[in-house]
């Protein structure tokens, strides 16, 4: 085969030409592709009609109105809110796309670009529809001064935290709020500020003082173009603790063990002890304690009996504890040997902290107290 140059001019128009060479002698044939195609230019519609906001969840649709656009275009779509990029053949073109934007895109971003790129073997071009407005509901939230009193303390200051979701981006229609303090008035029903606009300016409900020991409901809406949204929360106003110890024995002798009891009343949910034995409080239950206490001396046990997380909602209770030195029995006597019969003086001659005394002297006789009298052995 000779090596020749063959020319050939083709119509203007974007398309994909198959080229045959065919060896008459041999009958062998080569295909091959010439492709004629422009550099695509990508383009974005909305259907007529359609908004560029929302609320989530919500459904866009978009015209791929992409031009010059040949078999070999490739088209991605990226739709701004971080979901996977996708990506379609030439048939694309004209076709609607439909997207779904979910709940929580507003906290990224309100105002979105959705970008398609279309790409060929003579390049890439880029087009954007911006702003894509999405939004969300606001997210309603409550800042309270405390959640927990102390009676008589039962003042507390409500304050709107919520998060206002693209207020910035335009979704600033129906901007109210509206407070449920709960049993305030102490009456059975419910006190509340009725819708009122938030802003300009924004203005917190006054400190709310509650009449008494309850648990009581604050409930927050927040209205917004998207919708409403309610945050609540518990205040509990709680009676103070009173400690109360006592102690299954009040004097002990050295060694032994005593047991300390919490009778505390009121809802303390948190207790220290003080055992008196040099190591201060210690953290502890609710429960009773048992102690050993091995060295002779007078001891003040004290218990703490409080509300955790309120400050200066606690009480205090003691019991002393007497620990005696422990008894050593002892005696002397004045003979122990005689023909035939003798009397026998004996003496008590015992240690430490004694209360009775029992005696055995192994002639069948005993005696109660401290000094026995003198024995006859026959």
């Amino acid at each position: 085969m000779v090596n020749t140059t063959v020319s050939h001019a083709y119509a203007s128009a974007t398309a994909n030409y198959t080229i045959t060479i065919t060896d008459i002698s041999t009958s062998l044939t080569i295909t091959g592709l010439v492709v004629l195609e422009r550099n695509p230019l990508a383009s974005i519609q909305l259907p007529t009609g359609d908004d560029n906001f929302g609320c989530t969840p919500v459904q866009f649709r978009f015209i791929n109105s992409s031009t010059q656009v040949s078999s070999n275009t490739v088209f991605t779509w990226d739709f701004g809110d971080g979901s996977p990029i996708e990506t379609y053949n030439a048939s694309n073109l004209g076709d609607t796309v439909l997207h779904t934007y979910l709940p929580g895109i507003g906290v990224l971003s309100c105002e979105l670009n959705v970008t398609l790129t279309a790409t060929n073997f003579c390049g890439a071009s880029t087009a954007s529809f911006f702003p894509l407005r999405v939004w969300d509901l606001d997210e309603a939230r409550v800042t309270p001064s405390a959640t927990l009193l102390c009676y008589p303390d039962t003042i507390v200051q409500c304050t709107s935290s919520t998060i206002r979701n693209c207020f910035p981006e335009g979704d600033q229609s129906q901007r109210y709020e509206r407070w449920n303090f709960g049993n305030y008035w102490g009456l059975g029903r419910d006190s509340i500020i009725e819708w009122r606009p938030w802003n300009p300016p924004i203005i917190n409900p006054p400190p709310i003082a509650y009449p008494g020991i309850e648990i009581y409901t604050v409930t927050l809406q927040d209205s917004s173009f998207c919708g409403i949204d309610d945050v609540s929360l518990s205040i509990q106003i709680t009676d103070a603790p009173t400690a109360i110890i006592t102690s299954t024995k009040d004097k002990i002798c050295e060694g032994e063990s005593v047991t300390f009891i919490n009778r505390s009343i009121g809802g303390a949910n948190g207790f220290r002890w003080n055992y008196d034995l040099g190591s201060g409080f210690e953290n502890g239950n609710g429960g009773n304690k048992t102690r050993t206490y091995n060295t002779t001396g007078n001891y003040t046990i004290r218990l703490v009996a409080r509300i955790n997380g309120v400050q200066g909602c606690f009480d205090t209770a003691d019991v002393d504890l007497f620990v005696l030195p422990s008894p050593n029995a002892d005696f002397t006597f004045d003979k122990n040997n005689e023909c035939d019969s003798m009397d026998v003086s004996f003496t008590n001659s015992s240690t430490g902290t004694i209360s009775t005394y029992n005696w055995t002297f192994g002639n069948g006789n005993s005696f109660n107290g401290q000094s026995p009298p003198k024995q006859f052995y026959p």
